[in-house]
Formats: C-alpha cells, sequence, structure tokens
C-alpha cells in the first residue's frame, strides 16, 4: 500500500488517504490471477440476530475498491447490514479506518440488533491487518448513536462479546 499525506505549515496533518493494490492498474496481471485474491475473515449476523458468526471469505480485489470497501459490500449481501449500504469513503491513519457509509446504514433491520449490525462492520474491518480501530460516519457526519442505542461518536475496537463460540 502507499500513503499520501498533506500537513499545513505547522506540520499537522490535515489530510491523508491510503492507497492499496486495488487502487492501481497493473496491465501485466491477469485479471483473475491470485494475486488479487485475499483470504479475509468477516463476521456475519448469526441466524437469532443478536449475534455474529465468524466466517473466512475470499474476495478479489476489484478495480478502485478497497479491500474495506469490499467487505462492507459483502456484508450487505450477506444481510448483516442494511442492504442498500454503500461506502462513501475510506481512509485509514495510524490504525483507525475512517469510514463514511451511505444514510441507509441507519436504516431499520427487523431480525438484526443494532450491535450486531454495528460491530459486523467493526470486526471484520479490524480483521485487516493493520486496523485496529473504525470509526464510522453516516453521510459525513458522526452521527453519535447508530439507531439511538449503540454510541458511534468515538473509533471502535473488536467486540469478542457478540461472537458465537
Amino acid at each position: 500500500s502507499i500513503r499520501i499525506t498533506m500537513n499545513n505549515p505547522a506540520g499537522d496533518m490535515v489530510a491523508g488517504e491510503l492507497f492499496f493494490r486495488d487502487t492501481f492498474y497493473f496491465y501485466d496481471y491477469p485479471v483473475e490471477d491470485n494475486y488479487n485474491k485475499t483470504n479475509v475473515e468477516v463476521y456475519v449476523a448469526g441466524g437469532d440476530g443478536a449475534s455474529l458468526e465468524k466466517t473466512t471469505v475470499v474476495m478479489s480485489a476489484k478495480p478502485n475498491t478497497s479491500l474495506e470497501e469490499s467487505i462492507v459490500m459483502h456484508l450487505a449481501a450477506s444481510g448483516s447490514i442494511p442492504q442498500n449500504t454503500k461506502v462513501n469513503s475510506v481512509s485509514v491513519n495510524a490504525g483507525v479506518c475512517y469510514l463514511d457509509l451511505s444514510a441507509d446504514f441507519a436504516e431499520n433491520m427487523e431480525n438484526v440488533k443494532s450491535d450486531v449490525v454495528v460491530y459486523s462492520v467493526v470486526n471484520s474491518v479490524t480483521s485487516i491487518n493493520g486496523i485496529d480501530k473504525v470509526q464510522i460516519f453516516i453521510d459525513g457526519e458522526n452521527a453519535g448513536y447508530y439507531r439511538k442505542t449503540v454510541n458511534i461518536e468515538s473509533p471502535l475496537v473488536f467486540n469478542n462479546e457478540l461472537v458465537e463460540k
């Protein structure tokens, strides 16, 4: 990966972005090559909607799609988070993934508890090497609480209590 940062005259970082291999085009590699595939631990909603199940998924790197975005798309397809959820932006700085999701993420899911939705994302994204915490924004805003029940005001760490043993 390559990290690009912008600092103000005082030396404080004002913007930063982490670019992964799927950001760049490698014309001399076949798209279906194993080079573009990686095993990822994802945490999907359990059958009861009140717990998380750990699974390993083989994900293929797609051009202009980060691994974090691919994880969110997988969680939406699995029914662990609202289906129409989109990733507006993603960046990683000092072990924190800043993940801006569409307002669709806040939609109510009848069969999945709010903390399971949030930690499905957090636990899955923190399974990526170098990411220790996830800060979730909704349409660019710090929502404070997710569905008025889960505090997402600050970066969140892996939650082992929800994972089925």
